[in-house]
């Protein structure tokens, strides 16, 4: 059975100083005529080839709206370092596996296709090792977000606009790699697994 555990949001112990720049500004979403149609909606039997958009579904947590239809696609991913969140005090969570672990930075392209213009991925996006095992999620502030492209804008209700986000994502074991990657859903997907397979 699929688990997916999501650690605490995490919160910085210091991160301001005095007349610290403020945050650049993000890029712009821009549409993407290239992206499937919101009916071409992506088997979970078959794995999402690497670089490629998935169709995918997300339950909106009620009835009304409607679930959403987003294209989504694993875009690059770092490395981290052990030690990346030393500074960082966990909430709810084991602060040492926290402060031990080696995070993955996981650059996560989507759009919404139809439903909720607001509908937003990245909280049920992980990453499987070679042996099935299921990273966990960090909820990290954007300045320790070390993912090779920058999010885009944020407040995106534009139809079709490729956004760009930084998912953080870490193993029990540092040791561990992701062989491939997940969405998972499981009202939207109440089925088997509950996910669609996104290979590395």
């Amino acid at each position: 059975m699929l688990r997916l555990v999501a650690a605490a949001v995490l919160a910085v112990l210091v991160t301001s100083c005095a007349g610290e720049d403020e945050e650049p500004e993000r890029p712009r979403a821009t549409v993407n005529p290239a992206l499937p149609a919101a009916t071409a909606l992506t088997d979970p039997a078959t794995p999402v080839p690497a670089g490629a958009f998935g169709v995918v579904k997300l339950h909106a947590g009620s009835d009304t709206p409607p679930d959403s239809v987003l294209a989504l696609r694993i875009g690059k991913v770092r490395r981290g370092e052990a030690g990346d969140f030393r500074d960082v005090r966990g909430l709810g969570a084991s602060t040492q596996a926290v402060r031990d672990a080696v995070p993955y930075y996981v650059n996560v392209h989507f759009a919404v296709l139809a439903g909720d213009p607001h509908a937003n991925p990245l909280t049920k996006i992980t990453a499987t090792d070679p042996a099935g095992g299921y990273a966990h999620a960090l909820s990290v502030p954007r300045s320790l977000e070390k993912c090779e492209d920058p999010p885009t804008e944020q407040g995106v209700t534009e139809l079709r606009a490729e956004q760009v986000r930084c998912a953080v994502l870490y193993f029990d074991d540092p040791a561990a790699v992701p062989a491939g990657f997940v969405y998972v859903d499981r009202t939207a997907y109440p089925e088997g697994d509950h996910a669609v397979r996104f290979a590395a």
